[in-house]
């Protein structure tokens, strides 16, 4: 659980979670309520970020940006 105004963040690469927690962004830096996974660092590697609004919401993605649409357990 993250406290008001933060929003919850997951990191990790295509086989496990590397970090999971609250990041102290606000408003537009969170407007999902889905963790939906995007690349991180350099094209091609293997590293994924999700930010997204509301408990736990880090707990469950959606990797679309693997292009498989398999979930993404972040424990």
């Amino acid at each position: 659980r993250c406290p008001p105004g933060q929003c919850c963040i997951g990191i990790w690469n295509r086989s496990h979670a590397l970090v999971q927690g609250c990041w102290g962004g606000a408003g537009a830096a969170c407007p999902s309520a889905a963790c939906t996974p995007s690349p991180a660092g350099p094209p091609g590697g293997a590293v994924l970020v999700c930010l997204c609004r509301g408990h736990l919401c880090n707990g469950n993605a959606t990797a679309t940006a693997t292009g498989t649409g398999t979930a993404v357990g972040l424990g």
